[in-house]
């Protein structure tokens, strides 16, 4: 009788304890990095995120995200990403700036060593159906080829 109830009450805990936990966090409905080919990023480069959504009528908060080691050679990163949650057929392009230095050269990611984590915010999208849709996303630099960016992120969350 003491062990049913201790048993009892260890699977009530486990089970507030992850209701809990899944209250607190952020619900995140896809997460992925993409590595930039070579190490060297052509602007022709595309990277592409196929994500499945099985959820209809909600909205999401799209984040992109990027992975820097200490060579990149510039202060700031600017992608293009362009977005078809809102039709299949429909692109949305949109700009992703990343402040990745402040003046005086100190990395503003998060990391350790000679790689860096930043993340912004590109606002909310609207999933109307389920479906399988696609992000691409490619830098827009002055550059013919982007070295120190080791991976480009999506993340895809509920508000």
């Amino acid at each position: 009788m003491i062990n049913g109830l201790r048993n009892s009450i260890y699977f009530i805990s486990i089970f507030f304890a992850t209701c809990l936990l899944q209250a607190c966090g952020e619900r995140i409905v896809y997460h992925t990095y993409r590595p930039v080919p070579a190490k060297r990023w052509a602007p022709s480069d595309t990277l592409v995120y196929e994500v499945e959504i099985s959820d209809s009528a909600v909205t999401l908060t799209l984040t992109a995200e990027v992975r820097n080691r200490n060579t990149y050679p510039f202060q700031n990163l600017t992608l293009n990403v362009a977005s078809n949650f809102s039709d299949t057929a429909r692109w949305v392009n949109q700009k992703a700036d990343f402040i990745l230095t402040d003046e005086e050269g100190q990395w503003k990611g998060t990391g350790w060593g000679s790689l860096y984590s930043s993340g912004t915010s590109l606002g909310h999208v609207y999933i109307a159906r389920p479906g399988t849709y696609t992000i691409r996303v490619t830098h827009d630099m002055r550059t013919e080829e982007l070295e120190g960016i080791q991976d480009v992120g999506i993340r895809l969350a509920y508000p």
